[in-house]
């Protein structure tokens, strides 16, 4: 059974190609999901993919801390990996490549939800810019999702505490720690102070947190 309520509006921040808005619809019931996706090639996809669906919305942004702008630079060593920060990929990635950087609206967590509405899930995968994206969460408890879903790698395991850190002194209290994409048919019970010490003792090389 999803952990998600039937007809939820979703924030998916870095998209894609439109893989999780799917999931998002046909496996948790989502009434709505709005789509964040800075990298163009991977925009264009994801609008031929959704466009005629009234389900989803797309838009050719990024995401931060406060509106701006952002240098995103894409990669054509794997589409996904898509960044505001290639040179921290490179001991990872060594055969990355990447296009010449563009510029792309940043838009903020509290403009999303003054045009659309209070997420009951917000999911960000954007490559390394996870805290910057979650700092945007510092609004009024009625503005704040229900539930928090994020990307990780364990070569990048300071960045991911942080997030977890910052999550917890927003008031999400409980974690589920996942070495695949975030299934939501699980409840997090584990106590999220409980889930950061078990993953700075032993990271994995890559995964999601779901929060709650």
């Amino acid at each position: 059974m999803s952990i998600l309520q039937p007809g939820s509006l979703v924030f998916d921040i870095g998209a894609h190609h439109g893989e999780s808005a799917a999931r998002f619809i046909l496996d948790h019931g989502a009434r709505s999901v709005v789509c964040l996706e800075p990298s163009l090639p991977n925009f264009l996809a994801l609008r031929t993919r959704w466009d005629k669906d009234p389900r989803v919305t797309t838009i050719h942004a990024a995401m931060a801390t406060a509106p701006s702008l952002l240098e995103v630079f894409h990669s054509t060593f794997q589409d996904g990996l898509s960044t505001t920060d290639p040179s921290s990929w490179r001991e990872l990635y060594p055969d990355a490549e990447f296009q010449r950087g563009e510029l792309v609206t940043a838009l903020s967590y509290s403009q999303l939800v003054a045009h659309f509405g209070q997420p009951e899930l917000f999911k960000v995968d954007v490559e390394g810019a996870e805290y910057q994206v979650l700092r945007g969460l510092t609004v009024p408890a009625h503005h704040m999702p229900r539930v928090v879903t994020f990307e990780f790698h364990g070569s990048k395991a300071h960045d991911a505490i942080s997030c977890l850190y910052l999550l917890g002194d927003l008031g999400f209290s409980l974690a589920l720690m996942e070495t695949e994409e975030p299934s939501l048919m699980e409840m997090p019970v584990d106590p999220l102070t409980t889930v950061i010490e078990r993953f700075k003792a032993d990271p994995p090389d890559w995964g999601n947190f779901t929060i709650m």
